[in-house]
């Protein structure tokens, strides 16, 4: 990982030989400076690349000699510098990133490198219309000191630390949010009843695939790192909870044809019984065995009862009809056990729908806000 930076590097020393009479400071460009002028070899040690010496339309350097023999320098430089990154709390990390500047050739008994000016805003002056793209510049900050090589000596540094605050808007607007939204209308889904399984299996399917592409753009601009970061973690839980979704559907869809299935085979041994008591001609006239299964129909708002070979009419309440359209969906064909109504599994999918809508919402709701507490509020990992 790296950063590229432009910028004016001033050297002031003195040399002594460079003493003259003259009041005026003598004013040297670029192709005397080379061949006639010693200059410290300073270097970026950090750098990654060779720098590149601005030369357009000549080298951009600049020489100030005055009569006592101060040197001012400057010259136009852009670098790029290795930064070691730690991105464990991306998008919501600060980087340091430091230009690390000492002579190569020169130890501390030559040459020693000193902030100019008493303040670091004296020494180093930044561009007022300058803006990162991802970063927010929050503070500088500069160390000196000395670097010891074995068999070499010891290396004067001046060492400039930027610390950036990364740009959450971003990602808020491009991975967070759009992220949350296929969450949610994969939650939408759990209101589709299990007889629109094309539907429903469509929507699930396709905000999976979703989350998993659009997770894969976000990854795709950063660095391959072998650990995981924060934002991970978010498309992580999005894309399994979404899948919890899919699954939740598959075994309430199978619990559902389970139950229709079921209702089928009582319904044609009841049509097999109505037709042999037909056939018989038998009919008890006072009260019907409690143990019968009765098959029922809506016919416009009514219920009409068979049982027996005689069909009654019966007028239900609204809400015996709320009922049944609640937890059997669009189904019109269903069975009433007198004893053992809440095992029909038929209802029982139903009550797991109600329940995933609840469990999948608040879920999601507390991992938002433990999510952004630990995260952004906080900075803890």
């Amino acid at each position: 990982m790296s950063f590229t930076t432009s910028m004016f590097l001033r050297e002031h020393w003195q040399d002594l030989r460079l003493k003259h009479n003259s009041t005026e400071r003598a004013v040297l460009d670029g192709s005397i400076i080379r061949n006639n002028v010693w200059v410290p070899d300073l270097f970026i040690s950090n750098s990654c690349e060779q720098e590149t010496f601005h030369k357009s339309p000549k080298p951009n350097e600049l020489m100030y000699i005055d009569s006592a023999g101060f040197v001012y320098y400057s010259i136009k430089i852009t670098v790029r510098a290795t930064c070691n990154m730690d991105l464990r709390m991306f998008p919501f990390d600060y980087q340091d990133c430091a230009l690390n500047i000492m002579s190569y050739a020169h130890d501390v008994k030559d040459c020693q490198l000193e902030l100019v000016g008493s303040d670091i805003t004296d020494a180093i002056i930044l561009d007022p219309s300058l803006e990162l793209s991802q970063f927010y510049l929050e503070n500088i900050h500069v160390d000196t000191g000395f670097d010891e090589f074995l068999e070499v000596g010891n290396f004067s540094y001046v060492m400039v630390k930027f610390r950036l605050k990364r740009q959450l808007s971003y990602y808020f607007l491009n991975a967070y949010i759009p992220t949350g939204t296929f969450v949610i209308i994969a939650w939408l889904a759990l209101w589709i009843p299990p007889t629109s399984s094309p539907a429903r299996v469509t929507l699930g399917i396709t905000c999976i695939l979703t989350l998993v592409t659009k997770s894969e753009m976000v990854k795709s601009e950063m660095p391959k790192v072998e650990y995981a970061m924060c934002i991970d973690y978010w498309f992580a839980f999005c894309e399994t909870l979404s899948f919890l979704m899919l699954v939740e559907f598959a075994v309430i869809y199978y619990v559902y044809l389970e139950g229709d299935r079921k209702r089928n085979d009582s319904s044609h041994q009841r049509n097999q019984q109505t037709e042999q008591g037909s056939e018989s001609g038998s009919f008890d006239g006072g009260a019907m065995n409690k143990a019968t299964e009765l098959a029922v129909i809506h016919t416009n708002g009514c219920i009409r009862r068979q049982g027996g070979g005689v069909a009654s009419t019966i007028h239900p309440s609204s809400e015996t009809i709320k009922s049944d359209e609640e937890y059997c969906g669009n189904t019109l064909d269903t069975s009433i056990r007198t004893n053992n109504s809440k095992y029909d599994l038929c209802l029982f999918s139903q009550k797991i729908d109600r329940i995933a809508r609840l469990a999948f919402i608040t879920v999601f709701l507390v991992f938002i806000v433990t999510y952004w507490s630990v995260f952004y509020f906080t900075g803890h990992f």
